[in-house]
């Protein structure tokens, strides 16, 4: 790390709410503003009333929203949050319901970089209280960016009524707005098509992106053009399921952030994509070298802010291995996943608890092997310092052990085949700090 930047200890995490179908309208929304004021005050009391301090980096004096920009941008999520909490704690007011305009931008990133890091309950509380400040003072670009990012959370919810609602509201504004500049309004871009496409609006997205497209050839922004051809590449992936075409723009977008000099965070996410565009077309041998790229590429970063990405890369190994029955690889590459999501993760997160439903599924699936007892034993000390003794699925899998012992005291003639193990296999030299 380079001399002279500051390394902000992790502020505390915000306790969120669940909605239910129980909630009555703006019940969730209200609560989560309440929320907020909590936050703050608990984010005061942990950085205290210090002055700000100046993060230097290369000679240059960067303040922690600087330092939190520069973390969202090269995909750092849990290091912005941490700058951006720093920045929001020095705001100097007595109440957040006059909290200064000039925030709000850092309120909606901290959404941002709460979504890509998997708390998904953080974002929609940090994104309604942009929204709010937003209203407040008539911002009707940024309000548009927030409906959108609102409905993307409601969306990775399973809420897609909720969603809707947000994507259209989002939608319904934009229009109202016709001298806008797609291209200086860059977010929206991204986040408008991206909308339209989920409420079916297919053709007026396409026009969109087709729009910014030719204007970012027109200026040469190769980085700018690669961006919109990953969001295009995914919308033939979801949407339309063509993913050879999928994996083509994927490609377009690959060769031009090399040629554009950004091969690091943007190059890995998008070999992602193109590993799970194999794996739909029954690609198995391809799908895994293209996540073992994304991986390699993320596993050899300097700084240890990569770990969402690392654990994405290891799970969609996981999930191929899985579709070829390879169930002691697929829990191996769960495994090393969530060891990066324990780095980063708090109890509760989306993507760690999605990781731990994977790995008991993965367990059931076992049994249905002829012999399932040593791997099991292999595995289960290492998940149980991860998940802990009480966790249910160590105690399925301990009753399991135990029942099993139970059969072949009965039945010596039982199998002792270990085909499914692997020798010398040790799931640690996977995770890389």
């Amino acid at each position: 790390m380079p001399s002279g930047v500051e390394i902000v200890s992790p502020p505390p995490s915000p306790t969120c709410h669940t909605p239910t179908n129980r909630d009555p309208p703006g019940h969730s929304h209200r609560l989560e503003i309440d929320k907020f004021e909590v936050f703050m005050t608990e984010l005061r009391q942990h950085h205290g009333r210090r002055p700000m301090v100046s993060i230097l980096h290369k000679d240059e004096e960067l303040t922690p929203a600087d330092q939190g920009d520069t973390s969202l941008y090269r995909k750092q999520f849990k290091k912005a949050f941490a700058y951006y909490c720093r920045a929001l704690s020095q705001c100097p007011i007595s109440s957040t319901s006059n909290i200064d305009s000039s925030m709000l931008p850092t309120i909606s990133n901290i959404g941002l970089a709460s979504f890509e890091n998997g708390e998904d309950q953080c974002a929609l509380m940090f994104y309604y209280r942009a929204l709010e400040g937003y209203e407040r003072i008539g911002s009707r670009r940024d309000i548009v960016i927030v409906l959108c990012r609102i409905g993307d959370v409601l969306y990775a919810l399973e809420n897609s009524d909720d969603a809707r609602e947000y994507y259209s509201r989002a939608v319904a504004l934009y229009d109202k707005m016709p001298d806008i500049d797609d291209i200086e309004c860059g977010e929206i871009t991204i986040v408008v098509p991206k909308a339209l496409a989920r409420l079916g609006n297919h053709t007026k997205a396409w026009d969109i992106w087709m729009r910014v497209l030719s204007t970012h050839k027109q200026n040469n922004n190769i980085i700018g053009s690669s961006n919109i051809l990953n969001e295009i590449a995914l919308y033939y992936h979801v949407n339309k399921r063509e993913y050879k075409l999928a994996l083509e723009l994927h490609l377009r977008a690959l060769e031009g952030y090399r040629s554009g000099g950004v091969w690091f965070a943007e190059a890995g996410i998008t070999l992602d994509y193109m590993g799970l565009a194999f794996e739909e077309l029954g690609q198995s041998e391809n799908a895994l070298e293209h996540h073992l790229q994304a991986l390699y590429i993320f596993g050899n970063a300097k700084s240890n802010g990569y770990c969402i990405q690392r654990a994405k890369s290891y799970a969609r190994m996981g999930d191929v291995h899985r579709r070829l029955a390879n169930y002691a690889e697929a829990l191996q590459n769960q495994y090393s996943a969530l060891v990066e999501y324990e780095k980063t993760c708090s109890s509760g997160n989306t993507l760690r608890e999605g990781c731990i439903r994977d790995i008991e599924s993965l367990f059931l699936d076992l049994r249905q092997q002829e012999d399932y007892t040593q791997i099991y034993q292999n595995l289960l000390d290492k998940f149980q310092n991860a998940l802990g003794s009480q966790h249910k699925m160590i105690v399925m899998a301990r009753e399991e052990l135990d029942a099993s012992s139970a059969r072949v005291a009965i039945n010596t003639s039982y199998p002792k085949s270990t085909s499914l193990l692997i020798p010398g296999w040790d799931v640690d030299c996977f995770s890389r700090a």
